[in-house]
């Protein structure tokens, strides 16, 4: 055999060899990522990520000068006090905010424990409470008696009501007055009816047929996540989430949440 012949051989099973090392190699890697998302996905995306933006920046700005005006009250308890209800209002308004954009881009399981809707109610409302001070919202709480636990997710049934309460002040003028009740609910059994009532202007028409979708707001700074996720939240739990105008005015939101 010729020193060409053996040599063109020799090579042709390097060549072998090392393509299948590289296989062997590249089999234990994870695939490389897909086509990803379109580029007219991208751009709502963009869009949606730049509305978020713009409306965080007001009351994070907000914070910021609060922060100095506290510097400078410092002999002025009534100032400062003042000062610190709406700092207290910008930051549990803002956690809300963050906790339905990370509820809205992931879906969580549901951690169930026995809780009382009661419970989660008054922390909700007292979550809220630098909000209706500063509204100067009357609270008028109607509670059924004795109602028993329900099985559901506590932190997240709390960031329902919480967020149905934030809206309801909002919408609200100065001294108005907010019903929050509670009790079985009266169309259907084994469920539980929470209903918030307040004496805002309530729901216009575009509003009422858009309310669920993400990102929709009419109000100024508002991101239009919070009744959409707390849809969603309602729906694992097997319950519902209604809205609707009161027709003596003002708007009214109905949550039933099955016992069990």
């Amino acid at each position: 055999m010729s020193k060409a012949v053996a040599h063109s051989r020799s090579s042709a099973v390097r060549t072998e060899k090392e393509a299948s090392a590289r296989q062997r190699a590249s089999a234990g890697r994870p695939a490389g990522p897909g086509p990803g998302p379109s580029p007219q996905r991208l751009a709502q995306l963009g869009q949606s990520l730049l509305e978020v933006a713009h409306q965080l920046r007001g009351p994070l700005g907000a914070l910021q000068l609060y922060g100095q005006l506290l510097q400078e009250k410092g002999d002025d308890a009534g100032a400062r006090r003042r000062l610190i209800r709406k700092v207290l209002m910008l930051t549990v308004g803002l956690t809300a905010t963050c906790e339905d954009m990370f509820l809205f881009a992931e879906d969580h399981a549901l951690r169930r424990q026995p809780c009382y809707l009661l419970d989660l109610l008054e922390e909700a409302l007292q979550l809220a409470e630098a909000s209706l001070e500063d509204k100067q919202v009357a609270v008028t709480r109607l509670y059924a008696g004795e109602l028993e636990a329900v099985a559901a997710d506590p932190r997240l049934l709390t960031s329902v009501f919480l967020n149905v309460l934030l809206n309801a002040v909002q919408a609200m003028p100065v001294g108005s007055g907010l019903t929050v009740a509670l009790g079985p609910a009266r169309e259907a059994a084994g469920l539980q009816e929470v209903r918030i009532e307040d004496d805002g202007p309530g729901f216009s028409a575009v509003a009422l047929e858009h309310l669920f979708e993400p990102f929709f707001s009419e109000k100024a700074g508002g991101v239009g996540l919070g009744l959409a996720v707390a849809r969603r939240i309602l729906e694992a739990h097997g319950g519902t989430i209604e809205v609707a105008n009161r027709g003596a005015g003002g708007a009214a939101v109905s949550i039933q949440v099955p016992v069990r």
